[in-house]
């Protein structure tokens, strides 16, 4: 169940949404049934800033997927599949006892599933959205997923509630709009103006495109080379959401610029900046121009004036960081070539965090490979929250493992949220363990970071104690960082106190960007599109 009716995930492809997956959908709500197409839906409270945790989360949610095997990538052998990520969708909806006979497939009749999926499957039409729904509707019924009767709106979904809170939106877009104006570094400006436009384009798509011109103007008006390829870069996402073409236009420009840069160091970061950028719309041009990014970073030598051994690691591991969602298994070759075992540590690290929501499995392998102790940690830390879903006992053994103490008690806090829905009050110890350890640390700075990850990590578990624990920490950034993470964590049950918090925060780019994410978590359900 979802927002109070069955729920049913909707595994589609970018491509063929708007002309299967979306009919799909609104006709699956005229039965009572909350149709989740996962790019769709804003990002959920307390749940981990990355595709596969978003993922999770709808499907530990929902009553039955149904994957739309469209015809999405023609192989050089003539071979039509759907996008990876249905493959990988059906997969994990197979992995979940409650769900693994509960899974639809609907195949365009000229695509062919990779040789270990050979599923049952009905007929997709993608010109008759008619028949895939009387499809769909039939096996649901079959399931006992389908309501006796259609549930009635949400409150939020009813015309009074939508107005209310399209204004409480056209607040918080204002307000992120004053601290976006106001930031003096020309590329965070435009970051950030950007970010508001992504989130406005929803209900008024002609401000937006304005706004997102606005950001482009200063970005292209910034005089470094070094900065302007990875601000036009950062505002990618957003102009696409209004005008693909434009998008693209903006790639192939920030990508130009950054080669065109003399230091190879500047050249490597301005391209993973690119690739960052590229991943969430376009995997294999990302993966091309990451190429590009490593052979610059391997090209590095002494002859340049501040070149060191230390700059080509940190390029490489910069590039490892930048390329892992559009290409984890060459981030973890690039990571490997690494020999500074700190910039080794640090990238690889960085992976197995972005594993973990996959494939916790690999995500400890590789956080066991590294040597320096420092990143090791921290990588265990970022992944004890996904094997916490599988396996808590084993997840809670790693992080009583971990030495430090600031890791330890934010990796005890992640278990925490991630348990709280199943065991609220074993949780409540793990939160308890967590703030104690942290405010048991003798040095002042690292007990403070270590507060700020623990009120971060269990503010929509229990925001209360969250907002107790960041009221308490005297260092003003990190106090603002734990605030933030509070105003998200309870933007969607309580904007008002959302508000309150992010009053609170001085920090210019950081009040724009929360105040933005607050704006798209209170739109109206029937008004959110993907970013």
């Amino acid at each position: 169940m979802y927002k109070g009716r069955p729920c049913v995930f909707l595994s589609c492809s970018e491509r063929f949404k708007e002309r299967v997956a979306r009919p799909l959908k609104d006709g699956l709500s005229e039965a009572g049934v909350y149709g989740v197409i996962v790019a769709d839906e804003p990002h959920p409270d307390g749940v981990r800033p990355d595709p596969g945790a978003k993922v999770d989360y709808f499907l530990d949610r929902s009553d039955a997927l149904v994957a739309l095997c469209t015809p999405d990538d023609h192989l050089d052998d003539d071979t039509v599949q759907p996008r990876q990520n249905i493959i990988d969708e059906m997969q994990r909806a197979w992995s979940r006892r409650r769900l693994a006979t509960c899974v639809q497939v609907l195949k365009e009749r000229t695509v062919r599933l990779p040789s270990n999926i050979n599923p049952t499957h009905d007929r997709l039409d993608p010109d008759d959205p008619a028949a895939n729904l009387r499809l769909v509707l039939r096996q649901l019924a079959e399931w006992g997923v389908l309501p006796e009767q259609p549930a009635p709106a949400a409150p939020d979904e009813t015309a009074d509630g939508i107005r209310a809170t399209r204004a409480r939106q056209a607040r918080f877009l204002a307000a992120g709009l004053r601290a976006a104006w106001s930031i003096e570094d020309e590329q965070e400006k435009a970051v950030a103006l950007a970010r508001i436009a992504k989130t406005m384009a929803v209900t008024d798509r002609a401000r937006a495109a304005r706004l997102t011109a606005d950001a482009e103007r200063i970005a292209r008006s910034i005089d470094w080379e070094d900065d302007k390829a990875p601000a036009l870069a950062g505002i990618v996402e957003a102009v696409a959401a209004i005008d693909r073409r434009r998008a693209a236009r903006l790639i192939t420009e920030a990508k130009r610029i950054a080669q065109s840069i003399t230091e190879k160091e500047d050249k490597a970061r301005a391209l993973a900046d690119v690739v960052r950028a590229v991943a969430s719309t376009d995997r294999e041009r990302a993966a091309r121009i990451a190429a590009s990014a490593e052979r610059v970073a391997q090209s590095i030598t002494d002859e340049s004036w501040k070149a060191s051994p230390i700059r080509k690691e940190l390029a490489l591991c910069e590039v490892a960081e930048a390329v892992v969602a559009a290409d984890p298994d060459r981030a973890e070759r690039v990571a490997q070539s690494i020999t500074d075992e700190a910039c080794k540590g640090r990238a690889l690290a960085s992976i197995a965090e972005a594993a973990a929501a996959t494939d916790p499995a690999r995500a400890e392998r590789i956080a066991q490979l590294i040597t320096n102790e420092g990143w090791k940690e921290a990588a265990l830390a970022g992944v004890v929250e996904a094997l916490a879903a599988r396996d808590r006992d084993r997840a809670e053994r790693i992080a009583q493992s971990i030495y430090d103490d600031g890791e330890r008690a934010g990796a005890l806090a992640r278990i925490a949220r991630a348990v709280a829905a199943s065991d609220p009050e074993h949780a409540a110890g793990l939160i308890a363990d967590a703030e104690y350890i942290a405010q048991s640390m003798r040095d002042e700075q690292p007990r403070e970071v270590a507060l700020a990850e623990v009120a971060a990590a269990v503010a929509a578990v229990d925001p209360d104690r969250a907002e107790r624990i960041a009221q308490s920490i005297t260092y003003q950034s990190y106090k603002e960082y734990a605030l933030a993470s509070i105003a998200e964590a309870v933007a969607a049950a309580d904007p008002d106190r959302a508000e309150r918090l992010t009053e609170s925060i001085t920090d210019a780019s950081q009040r724009a960007s929360v105040l933005a994410t607050i704006a798209e978590t209170v739109a109206p359900s029937a008004t959110r599109r993907p970013g």
